[in-house]
């Protein structure tokens, strides 16, 4: 900015009177207030507020908290008793396969018990079942982990309008 400008706009800020002198009719106050609350039931005071404006508005919230949290909780029973049936399915078909392998295993072995490659086979039939079935569920139970962190971290997580909530706890803020 040139020497001229600069004490042009000094001039300006001079003539100006400062927030505090202008008459009460040209000053403005901004002011903000944010209230909110996380949850399925409003705090005490609003629900008192409610209750006011309609008699059994309460009892009707409170019906429908405890509805919610019974629907919620029929889902997660549901969602839990399907993965324990998952997993019993997981464990019946893989004892199944372990027993064909070994059937297979033994019946080689035992229509060429002198030759070596029928051994070997018979050994890798068994041994790669067994990795095979080891491994998949060694796989499923981090690929479970897995998803419960990152479920466990997106609920822990902050909300889009964190910044809100925590404005709500200074009260008021005038500007």
């Amino acid at each position: 900015m040139s020497k001229s400008k600069r004490s042009q706009l000094e001039v300006q800020q001079q003539q100006q009177p400062p927030h505090h002198q202008l008459p009460a009719s040209l000053r403005i106050e901004y002011s903000e207030a944010y209230h909110s609350y996380s949850g399925l039931l409003p705090q005490a005071d609003e629900m008192a507020k409610y209750e006011v404006l309609h008699k059994g508005m309460t009892a009707q919230m409170l019906t429908y908290v405890q509805g919610q949290a019974t629907h919620r909780h029929s889902i997660e029973k549901s969602y839990v008793d399907s993965r324990i049936q998952r997993e019993k399915w997981g464990q019946g078909l893989a004892f199944v396969i372990v027993l064909v392998a070994l059937g297979c295993a033994t019946t080689i072995a035992l229509k060429s018990p002198d030759s070596a490659p029928a051994a070997s086979v018979a050994v890798a039939i068994v041994g790669g079942t067994l990795a095979l079935i080891t491994g998949m569920f060694i796989t499923g139970h981090w690929k479970e982990k897995a998803e419960t962190d990152a479920k466990r971290k997106s609920e822990m997580a902050d909300p889009p309008d964190a910044k809100q909530r925590k404005l709500s706890h200074s009260g008021r803020r005038k500007r």
